[in-house]
């Protein structure tokens, strides 16, 4: 999935650092992040958390399979741009991204 999220995104222009344990890198910020939420409560949460203190300016989007489309209320309570219920198709994650970074430059 990340493979493909990836390919995905660097299709449209952008560079892409993918890395599956969900720490926050140093010595770099990214314009964008995009956090597999596998099951909203556990551990990934504390991720996000840990995620935001790290780059709190920068926007996230937030994917699983146990969201319902419309999951704002997530959304509010972990301060993620976007939430993404899987199965999403390729145009609705480029979507996201690109209001997500457009949001971020206004």
């Amino acid at each position: 999935m990340r493979s493909l999220l990836a390919e995905w995104i660097e299709s449209e222009g952008h560079d892409v650092r993918a890395q599956c344990d969900g720490s926050a890198p140093t010595g770099w910020i990214p314009d964008l992040v995009i956090v597999d939420v596998a099951t909203p409560r556990t551990g990934r949460c504390r991720r996000l958390a840990e995620l935001q203190a790290a780059w709190p300016c920068v926007p996230m989007i937030a994917i699983s399979s146990q969201f319902r489309p419309a999951s704002s209320a997530f959304a509010d309570a972990f301060g993620v741009r976007r939430v993404l219920a899987k199965p999403f198709r390729r145009d609705m994650l480029l979507r996201a991204v690109r209001e997500s970074l457009d949001a971020t430059l206004a």
